[in-house]
């Protein structure tokens, strides 16, 4: 029966994660099409900027919730989310008027500023849409949740836009982002009707210890905030060190190279529903680990191969050195896989209990990172700051990995002998 819940779970979430990931595409696609390709570096740097202070004034309340539901059963959640959401919005709000402020001190062009104030306006609405979809997953609706994350909004703006271009024509990159504000408001009504629905037709409200529950959200937090900053830093470290050709070259091997990592996004929302849920018990953590562990590697294996197969067709597309990049391809495809193998060690961690553990793993890689990518990239060019990378994801993924071999060979099949079951 479990095997078949994750199958179906997989496989739904696996849909919708693919229809974001579309989604994704056609509104990068749409706005340079309608816009110019300088629209979208606009738009696109907006866009960072307004998930990055998502994932800051969230505080880390979007796994707990995930966890939380998933041991505690839904109906009993409605006290605990308001606080989380109150928390999290006035947040938001302090977080936006101090990006607003930041901005207006720097050299940032006018058009970059306006697309930017329009964008922030939804940054509530985006921190809230976060909470509800940590809230589906440990209620076990992963595809929902996936289909409402970003690559699911951009998709819904890429709707609105192409409505409005057949009804009133060109749409500037003004209207889009107010579209893109207006779908996040949108969403956010949407979810919080259907989560007040799915708490009310279950079990009358009960007490939750709510301060034991909001303990690991500033590790959390952290480690959210300290994954951001390293993809950043290696953006910025890679700029500094690196020629135009070598980035090119980089970007275009590690967006191949994720490719073949896709799964890892489907089976971690799946799976952390389980994880919480039987956090007391080794033989079924254990067995959940395999599947999940066992979907991502066949996948990232068999995508893999498919790129390996059909590398010169792909590197030929964009042109560059071949050889140099297939080299570099073949080193984010070896971290892809690694990381399908090992990656789902850092659920499981976080929705045991085990989040301390997994910042301090984290911010640690994190620190070693910035100087390994740094010298890397002078030592060895492109390829140099290649190997770093992956040796950076071996380090981090072998420690928390080691860690949840230690967690699930230990004896016995349960570790809390007062956890409820069913």
């Amino acid at each position: 029966m479990t095997h078949n819940k994750f199958l179906i779970g997989f496989i739904g979430a696996f849909i919708a994660r693919g229809m974001a990931a579309v989604g994704s595409l056609a509104l990068s696609v749409i706005i340079a099409k309608l816009n110019g390709i300088s629209d979208v570096g606009v738009f696109s740097f907006c866009l960072s900027v307004l998930h990055f202070s998502m994932i800051f004034s969230r505080y880390g309340f979007d796994k707990v919730l995930t966890r939380t539901v998933a041991r505690m059963g839904k109906g009993n959640m409605l006290r605990m989310l308001r606080n989380y959401l109150l928390r999290s919005i006035i947040a938001s709000f302090a977080v936006m008027l101090a990006i607003l402020i930041i901005a207006n001190l720097t050299d940032i062009s006018q058009g970059r500023m306006e697309v930017l104030r329009l964008l922030m306006l939804g940054l509530p609405f985006l921190v809230g849409i976060s909470l509800f979809t940590g809230y589906l997953m440990g209620a076990g609706h992963p595809a929902i949740a996936a289909l409402c994350e970003t690559g699911g909004l951009a998709g819904l703006t890429t709707v609105a836009i192409a409505l409005m271009y057949w009804s009133v024509g060109p749409v500037s990159i003004i209207a889009i982002s107010v579209l893109y504000t207006v779908i996040c408001l949108f969403v956010f009504t949407a979810l919080f009707l259907l989560v007040r629905r799915m708490e009310r037709r279950n079990t009358p409200e009960t007490p939750v210890q709510q301060a034991q529950s909001t303990e690991g959200a500033k590790w959390f937090w952290i480690v959210a905030n300290a994954v951001f900053l390293s993809q950043a830093g290696a953006l910025v470290i890679g700029g500094m060190v690196l020629s135009d050709i070598d980035v090119g070259h980089l970007r275009l091997a590690e967006r191949l190279g994720l490719m073949a990592g896709f799964a890892l996004t489907v089976t971690d929302p799946v799976v952390a529903r389980f994880f919480a849920r039987d956090y007391g018990n080794r033989i079924l953590l254990k067995r959940h680990f395999m599947l999940a562990s066992g979907f991502a590697t066949l996948f990232a294996l068999t995508i893999s191969i498919i790129i390996i197969f059909f590398n010169d067709r792909l590197l030929d597309l964009v042109g560059g050195d071949a050889e140099i990049g297939r080299a570099l391809l073949y080193v984010y495809l070896a971290g892809s896989v690694f990381n399908a193998m090992t990656g789902t060690s850092s659920m499981l961690l976080s929705m045991t209990g085990n989040e301390k553990f997994l910042m301090r793993t984290v911010v640690m890689t994190f620190l070693l990172a910035m100087p390994s990518y740094y010298f890397g990239g002078l030592a060895g060019g492109a390829m140099g700051f290649a190997i770093a990378y992956l040796l950076i994801l071996v380090l981090k993924n072998s420690i928390i990995f080691l860690r949840v071999l230690q967690i699930l060979s230990g004896p016995g099949a349960d570790m809390d002998a007062n956890r409820k079951t069913g």
